[in-house]
Parts: structure tokens; sequence; C-alpha cells
């Protein structure tokens, strides 16, 4: 499984390079930031799939005092365990130092990941991870794939999401993933509010088939609920 394939990069700007641990360890030494072991433990394998230039897309770079994009590289990490990849993310966005599209694989599930980062003001050749505007895709099982996540995959392609320059590229990438949580976020709004209308009638009436079907309801509703829910599990 290639995560970089969904992303309709140029040939030129797909590869495949091993990354070490060791590697990691020299970054975050230099970033002067500690990890613990257990955390490297969690990553199996780290893989350097993708680095999109300017030359490749015939589009400009975006450099100012706030950002730099001049390159957008892409990683894909597999899991020993999947709940920590909230941690590792946080950990190699700020490692490394370009705009990062980072794909998660556990076993057959995979999301992405992406994050702002501006330039330190103090520390010019050093970035700052912008943790409000740190989002997570939806885990998807690449065996069941519903219909909007294959639409979801496909939106995520270089022809789809477009731009002007590597900053509006990188920006609608991830206001894709952003946009799509709000969408869930919404429909478990308005499940959570439906929820409660059910429990609401339920204490009202004292008919005991009544009850039992809204309890039926009540439940069906909360797996929905606990469902939608999961898909956000690292946000």
């Amino acid at each position: 499984m290639r995560l970089v394939d969904y992303l309709k990069w140029p040939s030129e700007s797909v590869f495949s390079i091993k990354m070490t641990k060791k590697v990691l360890k020299e970054a975050l030494k230099e970033a002067k930031t500690d990890v613990k072991k257990d955390l490297l433990d969690s990553i199996e394998k780290m893989t350097w799939t993708g680095s999109l230039k300017p030359q490749h897309l015939q589009i400009p770079a975006f450099i100012n005092e706030e950002f730099c994009y001049d390159e957008v590289v892409c990683v894909e990490v597999e899991l020993r365990e999947k709940a920590a990849a909230d941690r590792v993310a946080r950990l190699l966005q700020k490692a490394i130092p370009y705009p990062l599209v980072l794909g998660f694989i556990y076993q057959e599930e995979f999301c992405f990941q992406l994050a702002e980062k501006t330039i330190h003001q103090q520390q010019k050749d050093k970035r700052k991870v912008n943790q409000d505007k740190f989002y997570f895709s939806e885990w998807m099982d690449a065996e069941k794939l519903s219909e909007q996540q294959q639409n979801y995959l496909i939106n995520l392609s270089l022809d789809k999401v477009g731009g002007t320059h590597l900053k509006e590229y990188f920006d609608k990438l991830f206001n894709h993933i952003n946009d799509e949580n709000h969408q869930i976020r919404d429909e478990i709004s308005v499940l959570e509010k439906h929820s409660q209308e059910l429990v609401n009638r339920y204490n009202k009436t004292n008919n005991k088939a009544q009850k039992a079907e809204l309890n039926a309801q009540i439940r069906e509703m909360a797996l929905k609920i606990k469902a939608l829910k999961a898909r956000l599990n690292n946000n």
C-alpha cells in the first residue's frame, strides 16, 4: 500500500527512501526534543515517499515572513500501535521542517495527517507547528472502503486539489481533511440531538411497548454516534 499514490504527484516527485529511527533521533536532537523509547518502538517502519517541488509542477514556491512553502514532503509510517498515531505525528511534524503530508498505516487501515507550520521568528531556519491546525483524516480500511471514502480519496489527487503555488496547494489539501471532519462533527451533532429527543420521549411515556421501541432506537443511535466518533479518534 503506497498512500502517496492517492496524491497523484508527478512521477519525478515520488520515490521510496527508508528512514531509520537513527535519522529521526538526530533530527529530534537537533530540535532539542526528547523522545521516549516506547514511542519509537511503536513505529514499525518509516518511508520518505515523495517530495513535491515547484519544478515538478511549474508552479512557484510561496515564501514570506511567516511561511516557507518551497517543497511539500510525504512520509509514510507503519505503526505497531494504532493509538500511537497522534504522538508520532506530533513528533514527526516537529522533527521535519517542511510542509509535511503524513500517511499512517496500521494493518489494513490507513489515514492522513497534516499540520500548518510557520517560520520561527527568533530562529528563521526552524518551523513551529500550529497546534490549532493539526488534523487527521478518518481511519479507512483499505479492504472495505465505502463509496464516500473512495470519493474522498479521489479528491486528494493533485489535479482535483490544484493551487497556484505550493502553499495554496497544501492549504487546499489541508482544508479537504478539515472539511471532512467538520461534516462528521455536524452529523454527530444532529444524531445527538435526535438521541436526546428519543430519551425525552422515553422518560415521558409509561407505555411499555413504546418504551421498548424507543430504547431500541436510542441504542441504535448510540452505536451510530460511537462509530462516527471513532472516525475522529485522532483529532
